[in-house]
């Protein structure tokens, strides 16, 4: 079996794959980090400044949705809107794209107001699901320009409108920056051998470990594993240019064949300066952990993740797929 991951070389990666990247070193200020990923964008876009947020909604545009979809967790905050009521990308009357603009699309839409109908015409009362995913916070209204305030999302997906009551009567959107430092406040991240998100789940069951995971002396493996504890403090450190991610070394003593990360959200990397995100054509930059509970682990014999070197890590972005902290998904069997 192929590894999962593997860096590809600079000619490679430019010409075989839909994006590419830059390696700024700012955080933004007080107001929070503008790019953990390093500016992931996606090629085949021109630099323009559209009087439009940047998007896709019409059928031939489901390649560059597709690669949207693929590569989008990541700090840029990522609008998708539908009629269907269960998210269905293939669906004509949609909308998904940048509310704020992109690395390539300079749209000032930093809180501003955006009507559905400017997007997709086809939508207008017709928005039965919705995702948001980035460091943003959104707010929807059932009037044009912003009027009526219906309800508010932060790195959210909800296809039950319809039960709440707010099915097809959207208008209306605007969004603006929110880096969430508060969810970051229980931030853990573990590597080692293949079965550490079973045991890690195997101790909280058995009530081991306290409920803010301070303390994993109890997990007992076979192979060794790591873990820390990231607060929101030590995510950012200050340099002679301002402010950085904070960049983490990995103990190359340890084999890492799975990654389990909870609280936050962590790019890892093939070098130990975080400059070169470890990717794939599959997945995009190794993006690893949410509000809740995210893992990956190496397919085959082989661990395709011992080449990592380095990670930086940032309050949470994505879809929690997983309830927080205590909470865990079913161990298998």
């Amino acid at each position: 079996m192929k590894p999962l991951y593997l860096f590809i070389s600079t000619t490679r990666f430019l010409s075989n794959l839909p994006v590419s990247f830059a390696f700024p070193t700012d955080v933004g200020g007080s107001s929070g980090p503008k790019s953990l990923e390093k500016r992931l964008w996606l090629a085949d876009l021109p630099p323009i400044d559209p009087e439009e947020p940047p998007g896709f909604y019409k059928q031939e545009d489901q390649g560059a949705i597709d690669r949207l979809i693929k590569y989008g967790d990541t700090t840029t905050c990522v609008l998708s809107l539908f009629a269907s009521s269960r998210g269905n990308i293939g669906d004509e009357n949609r909308w998904i794209g940048w509310p704020m603009g992109n690395e390539m699309y300079r749209y000032r839409g930093e809180n501003t107001c955006k009507n559905v109908k400017d997007l997709n015409k086809n939508l207008v009362n017709q928005l039965s699901s919705y995702q948001v995913k980035g460091h943003c916070d959104c707010e929807f209204f059932d009037g044009e320009n912003c009027e009526n305030s219906k309800f508010m999302a932060t790195n959210r997906e909800d296809d039950t409108l319809r039960e709440h009551g707010n099915n097809d009567i959207i208008e209306s959107y605007k969004c603006w920056t929110a880096v969430h430092w508060e969810d970051a406040k229980k931030c853990y991240v573990f590597y080692g051998p293949k079965d550490l998100k079973n045991a890690l789940f195997g101790a909280m069951l058995r009530n081991v470990l306290p409920e803010v995971l301070a303390d994993v002396s109890e997990v007992h493996l076979e192979k060794p594993h790591f873990q820390t504890t990231i607060p929101p403090e030590k995510m950012v450190t200050k340099t002679a240019r301002g402010e950085s991610w904070t960049c983490f070394s990995i103990d190359t003593t340890i084999q890492v064949e799975s990654i389990v990360v909870t609280g936050c959200s962590c790019i890892f990397y093939l070098d130990s300066e975080c400059t070169m995100p470890l990717s794939s054509p599959d997945r995009g930059v190794l993006s690893v952990g949410n509000l809740g509970w995210d893992d990956i682990t190496s397919p085959g014999e082989t661990s395709s993740l011992s080449v990592l070197r380095s990670y930086a890590c940032a309050p949470p972005y994505g879809i929690n797929r997983y309830p927080e902290f205590r909470q865990l998904p079913p161990a298998p069997g």
